[in-house]
């Protein structure tokens, strides 16, 4: 199987509005070689208790966006067929500022 997604995923966290509590995760699914995986499966997960908070595929250039995720601590799941999968464990929004 194959490695999957050098996780060069550029994540970005940035936030929507301060008026309201939610922030986006946007950023691109690239193998170990750099290229692009199109269509690939996007889980952004509750680090609480590992339950599905956000589902995105990314588009046809490897691109994906999650928007409106509440502030949280969460877990990043990627995952193709014929590849293995990616968790990325710290994803964390609040108020002020968000970390990868």
């Amino acid at each position: 199987m194959k490695k999957l997604l050098q996780l060069t995923v550029a994540l970005l966290a940035t936030l929507n509005s301060f008026a309201q509590n939610v922030g986006t995760v946007s950023g691109v699914v690239l193998d170990e070689k750099s290229e692009i995986l199109p269509f690939t499966n996007v889980l952004l997960l509750k680090a609480k208790d590992s339950t599905l908070a956000k589902a995105v595929t990314s588009d046809i250039d490897g691109k994906f966006l999650i928007e409106n995720a509440s502030f949280n601590n969460y877990l990043l799941k990627i995952s193709m067929v014929g590849y293995g999968e990616i968790l990325h464990p710290k994803v964390h929004f609040e108020r002020r500022q968000s970390k990868l």
